[in-house]
């Protein structure tokens, strides 16, 4: 799991109000690029390709249009642990001390939400349809420590507590919107499940499974995978219902992503180690080349590139279905704890 922050009071406060002084000028928050950088990441036809976001500590935010070159911004004062975009303009992140920040704008301008709670969020995620959906009737959900979970039913307008009857931290989130479910996982191979978009939650926990640390959900929901701290890799083919182990990795995985067509995923952890699914099901060890230890994974919405992010803004990329990866340079030492993929419709 991501290292606990350390206490606030112990934090330089002079570095933290200048980071914050940043974030107000940089005026970004969560992955959604502004109108200039839209332009920038157009293509011939003038249709935004897309952009993929990286956040982590103190704030932490690192983005790209072109999958090579990043720019790197502090955000905020915060441990950043989940982002997620929805379409150009709508994007949220979440992290410690109950923090959630949001743009509507793509990014000119953002706010700080309410979430209700002082715990740390670790996730956060939204339904949609990748190519209709109209903002205000998306639903979200956002989860944390001691089991903390809130709701959004308006395009994350608000957020409302909503008891998950667990104490368990939870790690991860996913959904499935032609299924209407959402898949939430975290400590002691906790499984929350919803069937109605987040109305209401059932909850299981899965026998043998270490801390839940990570999960991931095809769009139509055939296929879901969540990791643990034992490097188990636990599959489902019945939109979570029911889960069996398909693989178990040399170390503790942290991190799992599963291409939009379910084609293939990656799962990732402890000492650099990863490996990948084909399209029968069967995982390999990927040679990533590094001993550091990587807590998100993604895979981009059109299936060219792969990343792969972790500790000391260690970020890898790859775009030959694993077998090699390189580093890109983003001029922090900070350690990423979440990766997002905007889909470019």
């Amino acid at each position: 799991m991501p290292p606990e922050p350390e206490p606030r009071t112990l934090r330089d406060m002079t570095t933290i109000k200048s980071a914050m002084a940043v974030s107000l000028a940089l005026g970004l928050v969560a992955g959604c690029g502004n109108d200039d950088d839209k332009k920038k990441s157009s293509n011939d036809s003038g249709t935004p390709s897309g952009w993929q976001a990286a956040v982590g500590e103190d704030g932490t935010f690192a983005q790209t249009f072109d999958g090579v070159s990043w720019s790197t911004r502090v955000l905020n004062a915060y441990d950043l642990f989940g982002v997620t975009c929805v379409g150009n303009l709508d994007g949220w992140a979440v992290g410690e001390s109950g923090f959630i920040g949001r743009t509507r704008d793509g990014g000119q301008t953002w706010q700080t939400q309410a979430s209700g709670t002082t715990l740390t969020l670790r996730s956060v995620h939204f339904a949609h349809d990748h190519l209709h959906f109209a903002t205000s009737t998306l639903t979200g959900v956002t989860a944390g420590d001691a089991g903390v979970l809130a709701v959004s039913i308006n395009g994350g307008e608000d957020w409302k507590l909503v008891d998950s009857g667990v104490t368990s931290s939870l790690r991860g989130a996913s959904s499935a919107l032609n299924a209407d479910l959402f898949v939430i996982v975290g400590d002691a191979g906790t499984v929350l499940r919803s069937t109605d978009l987040g109305a209401h939650f059932s909850r299981q926990t899965l026998a043998g499974a270490g801390d839940l640390r990570a999960v991931a959900v095809a769009p139509g929901g055939e296929l879901i995978l969540s990791v643990d701290s034992k490097g188990q890799i636990w599959g489902s083919t019945d939109l979570g219902q029911t889960f069996h182990v398909e693989a178990t990795a040399a170390a503790p995985l942290h991190a799992v992503a599963v291409a939009p067509d379910g084609s293939k995923a990656i799962a990732a952890g402890d000492a650099g180690t990863a490996l990948r699914r084909d399209a029968s099901g069967h995982w390999s060890v990927a040679n990533t080349g590094s001993a550091l230890r990587l807590n998100a994974a993604l895979l981009t919405h059109d299936g060219v590139r792969e990343f792969l992010a972790g500790a000391s803004g260690l970020l890898l990329r790859s775009e030959d279905q694993g077998a090699s990866w390189q580093s890109a340079p983003l001029g922090t030492t900070a350690n990423l704890y979440g990766l997002e993929d905007l889909d470019p419709h």
